[in-house]
């Protein structure tokens, strides 16, 4: 890989392409969380490629529109061998990728960054600081990652939407379905929108390293300036989709949250819901992004050593691809703006089963859209036998504004792992609570002592609501 890429550079100095080449030292600038400032050593090689201004029409299609051929020979080139990260299968994956990107009309550029050996809290249970910025010193990494990005010719006063997909594997897999499924559904779809003027960017990124703890996602993600991120749509990924059977693709997000993105494609087409909090689609919700993830609802994820191809519904990924072009071509911006200026909010009063707690009873939930449209939290409607009514927030504390924070610091110890505060006015009570990631409120009229029971048993009390 290294001397495909030296000589992209030796071809690049003489066709005029610009590039930032990657200093021979063993550090690196501290990353922020908030993509502030980028790193000055981060590579950028971009390949050149001849774009005329866009002339056609977007137009609705149908599955007989897609290539399956296309699909099929794109599947088969890039699952040659398995693709782990800095591995020689990966390397051949993403001269594959930049070769066809090129092909479809996009320009391309490449993305290295270190990979470290990351633990499931350090994934699942990190801070937003810890999730971008814990890993910084070279001497720790294990290897290279590198993710490819591709764009089109545009102005740059538009917002942008994220197509992603990793392209890396375990080391034990060719990789067909996690995720050469997802690759090629993202390859059509950029193939199908190649000259198509639209109101929106659209940026396609291959990602390496996912399997790693999704780092290659990360790594983009604290590489975005702030201009970047509040330019930024969301993000729709795919990750191992197509499976032949009943095993339908679902429409997945962070531990069920909706966001202005989900509520659009929900108007588009009916998914089935779920959650999953791995893959690239959390590196965008850690970054404030909204982001949706496509995936068979119980997926398989290594493939069977029979002809795994046959495992494959190629109609499902046709289907797929023609779902999420369609949505592209129709996504209409003000209806994205007038969404997260609503505070909409889903109301569940049909709740799954009947929940009491210290003589009060859970009567209603609502899940709320977050004010940045990246996210929901829940509230929760509790009401006393004496027909007293008690409202409980639930949010992810990571999103907290900076006044709350410090507010956070003053409270008190209510355990080992929870802190509170209690203000009371006028017979009412507001207690805030925090424990783990979460953040709740309380309003109501109710003891000191009731409440933080309640608070307690709150905990374990979490609806996961859907559509």
């Amino acid at each position: 890989m290294k001397k495909i890429i030296l000589f992209m550079l030796i071809l690049l100095s003489f066709t005029g392409c610009s590039y930032h080449n990657k200093e021979n030292n063993n550090s690196q600038k501290q990353i922020n969380t908030f993509g502030e400032e980028k790193n000055e050593k981060d590579t950028i090689v971009q390949t050149e490629t001849p774009i005329t201004t866009p002339t056609v029409t977007p137009k609705i299609i149908k599955n007989n529109n897609i290539d399956e051929n296309e699909l099929l020979n794109n599947l088969k080139e890039i699952c040659k061998s398995p693709r782990k990260f800095d591995t020689d299968g990966e390397d051949s994956a993403l001269d594959y990728l930049i070769n066809k990107m090129t092909e479809y009309g996009y320009r391309t550029q490449t993305q290295e960054f270190y990979v470290y050996n990351k633990t499931i809290k350090d994934i699942y249970s990190a801070t937003l600081w810890e999730y971008f910025n814990k890993y910084t010193d070279v001497k720790d990494s294990v290897g290279k990652g590198m993710n490819l990005i591709a764009t089109t010719a545009h102005p740059d006063n538009k917002k942008t939407l994220y197509i992603t997909a990793h392209y890396d594997t375990t080391t034990d897999t060719n990789g067909i379905r996690d995720n050469g499924s997802g690759i090629v559904v993202a390859m059509e779809i950029a193939r199908q929108l190649q000259g198509i003027n639209l109101p929106i960017n659209i940026e396609f990124i291959f990602f390496s390293a996912e399997e790693a703890g999704m780092q290659g996602s990360s790594y983009f993600i604290s590489r975005l300036t702030k201009e970047e991120k509040d330019e930024a749509l969301g993000c729709i990924n795919i990750d191992v989709v197509g499976e032949k059977g009943n095993n339908k693709v679902a429409l997945k997000t962070y531990s069920y949250q909706m966001n202005a993105l989900s509520l659009l494609m929900d108007e588009y087409h009916k998914f089935q819901h779920s959650r999953s909090e791995a893959s690239d689609h959390t590196s965008f919700y850690m970054g404030g992004i909204p982001a949706i993830y496509f995936a068979d609802e119980n997926a398989k994820i290594k493939d069977d050593t029979n002809n795994p191809l046959e495992e494959l519904d190629i109609e499902k990924l046709k289907e797929l691809t023609r779902i999420i072009y369609n949505f592209i071509i129709t996504f209409n911006i003000d209806d994205y703006y007038n969404l997260i200026k609503s505070s909409y909010t889903q109301k569940y009063t049909n709740l799954p089963k009947e929940e009491t707690i210290n003589n009060y009873s859970l009567i209603q939930v609502n899940k709320i859209l977050r004010e940045d449209g990246a996210g929901s939290f829940n509230q929760y409607i509790w009401k006393s036998k004496k027909g007293n009514l008690v409202e409980i927030t639930e949010k992810d504390n990571r999103f907290l504004v900076e006044n709350l924070e410090k507010e956070i610091q003053t409270f008190h110890s209510y355990n080992q792992y929870t802190k509170y505060k209690v203000y009371e006015k006028n017979n009412r009570i507001i207690v805030k609570y925090v424990v783990a990631l979460k953040f709740y409120e309380l309003k109501g009229t109710i003891s000191k002592d009731e409440a933080l029971k309640l608070l307690n048993k709150q905990e374990n009390v979490t609806y996961e609501l859907h559509l």
